[in-house]
């Protein structure tokens, strides 16, 4: 609440970038924040999400985490092991990249 220049900060969350080029972005000044994903997707080839808000973990560590918990708790519940859990993720990930499954 005390920065004087809000429009100056800009938060880039990449995922791992050596091997996914993904990128969150947020930021307080909308101008600003679509000229980095400008260049982040045109010098840099990233794939860039911009945050309308924002919130602890990032979008696609969110997704990450309620998966994991889920998982860990399927596992626990004696529902299947962890090597079932390995299976249907990776059945789950080959149905994204097809575009299986999708939101929009």
């Amino acid at each position: 609440k005390k920065c004087r220049n809000k429009h100056r900060i800009l938060v880039g969350h990449p995922a791992i970038p050596h091997t996914h080029s993904y990128l969150e972005m947020y930021g307080c000044d909308r101008a600003w924040v679509l000229h980095a994903k400008e260049f982040y997707t045109s010098r840099g080839g990233f794939d860039v999400l911009v945050m309308e808000k924002t919130i602890p973990g990032h979008i696609m560590n969110s997704f990450l985490k309620i998966n994991i918990e889920h998982a860990v708790s399927l596992v626990q519940k004696g529902v299947c092991s962890a090597e079932g859990i390995d299976k249907a993720l990776h059945h789950i990930g080959r149905g994204l990249f097809a575009g299986h499954i999708f939101l929009s």
